[in-house]
């Protein structure tokens, strides 16, 4: 790819963003991590269009305003929307990036959650800059890191939500189909594992912990609505499933995940994998937000 790459780094973040405005392609953010340095607070986009040859690396200036301190640890997820008390910023390549927690430069474990604006500046096939604008949102409920976050996209329009102007890299659906509940699972605290779910409700700011809802998946793992026995853990991966939520497909919840056959009602998070305080796991379940 062309252009400055980020230093090297781990335990960051990168959040695919869908571009339009550019060619037919995806954006990647980079955000923060950690070096023999030290924790970090860059955030750099790596744009790639349809042509991959014309992949290129820019990073995002923010001129003004607070930013969040230098983390590692963190968890982060694209917003399709915004709250609305937020700027415009109506330009091409405009987005949107949710932070949350993670670890500080004084191994402190953070609770902030902030949202990044991004606007790309294009000139004719090629990004002449990129800049963002850090707002603070409500703190996770405690804090976290090596947690996972994941809007659950319930198709049903949060009442407190602005459509995003422009065109942009997270230029999501309309109104009427954007995310409402953005899950926080897992993580440490510092002291312990977290075993309770945070989920933000994106119309209204505010922030719930909400018991398990499980579903289990890839070969079954019990019928009806709940399963049991979910070990706490950090260092997982979560992806957001898009549409409602998981059913019992012929008494086992989820058994024909690879194929697609869900029969959802609401949108879920798919969870794989992670860390406890015994052993390395390779489970895999949905949260599935409440109806």
């Amino acid at each position: 790819a062309a252009g400055a790459p980020p230093a090297p780094r781990n335990a960051h973040t990168a959040t695919s963003l869908p571009v339009s405005g550019f060619g037919d392609g995806l954006s990647l953010l980079v955000f923060g991590g950690s070096s023999d340095d030290g924790p970090m607070n860059d955030a750099h986009v790596l744009l790639s269009p349809a042509s991959v040859d014309r992949a290129r690396w820019v990073g995002v200036a923010v001129p003004q305003g607070p930013r969040p301190p230098p983390r590692e640890m963190h968890a982060a997820c694209c917003a399709t929307s915004k709250p609305r008390n937020l700027p415009a910023r109506g330009g091409p390549g405009a987005g949107s990036v949710v932070v949350s927690g993670g670890r500080l430069a004084t191994d402190q474990v953070a609770r902030d959650v902030w949202i990044l604006q991004i606007e790309l500046q294009l000139g004719g096939d090629a990004v002449c800059q990129a800049t963002g604008l850090w707002r603070r949102l409500e703190n996770l409920p405690a804090p976290r890191c090596g947690h996972t976050a994941a809007f659950a996209a319930a198709h049903a329009g949060p009442r407190d939500l602005a459509s995003k102007g422009g065109q942009g890299p997270c230029q999501g659906p309309p109104q009427s189909q954007m995310e409402s509940q953005m899950v926080v699972f897992g993580g440490i605290d510092g002291a312990a594992m977290c075993p309770s779910l945070a989920v933000l409700d994106w119309g209204s700011g505010e922030w719930s912990a909400e018991a398990l809802a499980l579903q289990a998946a890839g070969g079954g793992g019990g019928s009806g609505t709940g399963v049991t026995g979910v070990t706490s853990r950090f260092g997982h991966a979560a992806l957001e499933l898009p549409g409602p939520r998981p059913e019992a497909v012929d008494g086992q919840v989820g058994r024909q995940v690879g194929g697609g056959g869900y029969g959802l009602k609401r949108g879920g998070v798919l969870v794989f994998g992670g860390v406890s305080l015994e052993a390395d796991l390779n489970d895999c379940f949905v949260i599935a937000p409440p109806r």
